[in-house]
């Protein structure tokens, strides 16, 4: 029995950091401009609710751990790995959501980055051409086709 919840520390820790990672991407990108991004606020609500996900697995791994070890602690404790075998599907269920949550983020804003390109570019043409027709003086003429002047000959 002692030897099972020793099996399962790793995995709690290794979800206890995807929790934190991922609480960290939220924050980073809720400072940042992407909220002002199209559906950047819609994204960041959903990238918040996989963080809870992942938090919510990672405090049922730890939840499967003590229901485990309490047998130590307590005479009336619950002998058997039902409890704690639950809470590991309940923690896998939330993974599966949160995986499933990511995955449909990482399509959208792919999509996103793939029309945000394609428009950009003429966009830019036209921020650039208007860039420099109002930096060119009105007096100015535009300059005509380059003439070529032969360099003077060597005896």
């Amino acid at each position: 029995m002692t030897s099972w919840p020793l099996t399962i520390a790793p995995t709690s820790l290794r979800v206890q950091q995807l929790a934190t990672q991922c609480t960290q991407q939220f924050h980073e990108l809720s400072l940042s401009q992407y909220a002002l991004m199209k559906d950047g606020r819609e994204n960041l609500a959903y990238l918040a609710g996989a963080c809870s996900q992942i938090s919510l697995a990672a405090t049922l791994c730890n939840l499967a751990i003590h229901h485990r070890t309490e047998i130590l602690l307590y005479e009336d404790a619950d002998p058997t790995p039902t409890t704690s075998r639950d809470q590991l599907r309940r923690a896998a269920d939330e993974m599966r959501r949160a995986a499933t949550t990511y995955r449909s983020l990482a399509q959208r804003l792919s999509r996103h980055l793939a029309t945000s390109a394609a428009a950009r570019n003429p966009d830019q043409l036209l921020l650039t051409s208007q860039h420099a027709a109002a930096h060119t003086p009105a007096n100015a003429t535009p300059p005509g086709p380059a003439t070529h002047t032969p360099a003077p000959r060597k005896r």
